[in-house]
């Protein structure tokens, strides 16, 4: 009897640029990659200038990463640094 692989699905975004005194948000897009994705990817510039205010906008927009059950993250999240470290 063959058993059916698991499937992992993958999303990853790369050189997001938050600014400090952005009005953007990406809480939408992470929900969104939640609800689809085993694992989210933060490829290369994640910040604009690497300020700490721009990098807790990025923490905020990213708890939007839901939880799909109380036992467990709703998506594991790793990342890559980019020329701006």
């Amino acid at each position: 009897m063959s058993a059916k692989p698991d499937n992992l699905r993958v999303a990853a975004v790369g050189d997001l640029h938050v600014h400090q005194n952005s009005t953007d948000t990406l809480q939408a897009l992470f929900d969104a990659i939640s609800q689809k994705a085993d694992v989210l990817c933060l490829c290369g510039d994640l910040t604009h200038l690497g300020l700490p205010q721009e990098a807790e906008r990025l923490a905020n927009d990213l708890r939007s990463c839901r939880c799909r059950s109380w036992r467990s993250l709703a998506i594991t999240i790793t990342r890559a640094a980019g020329s701006r470290k």
